[in-house]
C-alpha cells in the first residue's frame, strides 16, 4: 500500500492530566488483551515486550502500559506491520465513506472510517481493534455549553477549543449535505447511521489516536501503539529524562520502509515493568496536547507557549 504524502494539520483534540493516564482509561484490560491476542493470532503480530495491567501504581480503573522484560537505548519496543495500521488508503478503500472523504483533512477520513466501523459491530473485519479506539469523554471537542469553555477563562487555547468544537459541527452539516444533495450515491438508509453524535465521537477518537508518522508523511491508526500514554516531547537537541523515575519514554514512533513495520523504541535503559509512554511526533506543547486528546503532562520536558512580540526601530538589536 502507498501513503499521500500531504502535510500535518495544524493539530487534533485532548482533557486532565498524563500522570492519571486517562488517554486508556476508557479501554479495559480485558480489550486490550484480546486486541494483542487477535494481532498475534490473525495479524502476526509480536506484542510481548509490553504487559497490560488494571492500573499504574496505586491507581485503578485505567489500563497500566508496561515493559515486558528489561531493555536498552534504542532497543525496539513495539513493531507493527503496515497491514494492520489504517491510514488514508484504508478510507480509499471502504466504500461506503470513500467518497465522503475525498478532498478532506486525513483525520476526517479516518474519523469516517471509524464510524462506519463502529456501526459493523462485531462484523467488522476490524472489530477487536476498534473496541480499544475510545475518546476522552472530558475532551474539549466534546464541549457544547459555554460553563464548559469558561474553564478555560484566561488560557490562551480557550479561542482554538472553541474554534474546533465549531469546526466539527460545521464539518459533520457538510458531510450531510453531500449525503442529502445525492440520494442515489447515498441511500438515506444506507447512512441513518451517520449523525452528529457519532462523528464528533469518532473525530475525538481519532484526533487522540491517531499518530503522524514523519517518515510516510501520514497519519495512521496503528493498534497497540494508541493504547500508550502520550508524552511531552522534550526541546529539540535535549535527550528525554532517563527511566530512574520509573516511566521509559519510548519514540517518537515512525515507519520503517525497509521493513514496512511502524515501530517504537526505547530512549534509555529501563527495566521490566517500567511504565511505558511515547513521546509526542508532532512537539506539542500543552495547550495544544490538551485540545487534541483531553490531557496534558504535568512533567511536560519541553512545553511553551506562543507569544507575539515586537522590537522597536530604536533597539539596537534591531
Amino acid at each position: 500500500r502507498s501513503h499521500s504524502r500531504t502535510a500535518p494539520a495544524a493539530s487534533s483534540v485532548d482533557a486532565g492530566t498524563l500522570d492519571a493516564a486517562t488517554n486508556a482509561a476508557a479501554v479495559s484490560i480485558e480489550d486490550a488483551r484480546a486486541l494483542v491476542a487477535w494481532l498475534s493470532y490473525d495479524r502476526g503480530v509480536d506484542a510481548t515486550a509490553l504487559k497490560f495491567s488494571d492500573g499504574y501504581g496505586d491507581k485503578r480503573g485505567v489500563l497500566g502500559v508496561t515493559l515486558g522484560k528489561d531493555v536498552s537505548a534504542d532497543d525496539v519496543v513495539l513493531r507493527v506491520p503496515q497491514s494492520v495500521a489504517v491510514t488514508i488508503v484504508d478510507v480509499g478503500g471502504c466504500a461506503i465513506v470513500s467518497g465522503l472523504a475525498e478532498g478532506r483533512a486525513e483525520l476526517i477520513g479516518l474519523a469516517l472510517w471509524l464510524c462506519a466501523e463502529r456501526i459493523k459491530g462485531e462484523a467488522s473485519e476490524w472489530a477487536p481493534y476498534v473496541r480499544t479506539l475510545k475518546a476522552n469523554p472530558d475532551a474539549p471537542l466534546f464541549w457544547e455549553k459555554e460553563e464548559d469553555f469558561a474553564l478555560l477563562k484566561g488560557s490562551p487555547v480557550r479561542g482554538d477549543a472553541e474554534d474546533r468544537a465549531r469546526s466539527a459541527v460545521e464539518e459533520f452539516e457538510s458531510i450531510l449535505a453531500v449525503i442529502k444533495g445525492d440520494p442515489v450515491a447515498y441511500p438515506p438508509d444506507a447512512y441513518e447511521f451517520f449523525t452528529k453524535e457519532r462523528f464528533v465521537n469518532a473525530l475525538a477518537t481519532v484526533c487522540a489516536k491517531a499518530t503522524w508518522l514523519p517518515s510516510a508523511s501520514c497519519y495512521a491508526l496503528v493498534p497497540v501503539l494508541d493504547l500508550i500514554p502520550i508524552c511531552g516531547s522534550p526541546v529539540p537537541g535535549v535527550r528525554p529524562p532517563s527511566a530512574s523515575d520509573g516511566r521509559v519514554r519510548c519514540g517518537p514512533a515512525d515507519y520503517d520502509f525497509e521493513s514496512e513495520c511502524v515501530i517504537l523504541r526505547s530512549t534509555s535503559k529501563a527495566a521490566a515493568n517500567s511504565t511505558v509512554l511515547q513521546i509526542d511526533p508532532l512537539q506539542r506543547n500543552n495547550g495544544e496536547l490538551f485540545l487534541n486528546n483531553g490531557l496534558v503532562d504535568s512533567t511536560h520536558p519541553g512545553d511553551y507557549l506562543y507569544m507575539t512580540t515586537e522590537i522597536v526601530t530604536s533597539d539596537r538589536l534591531y
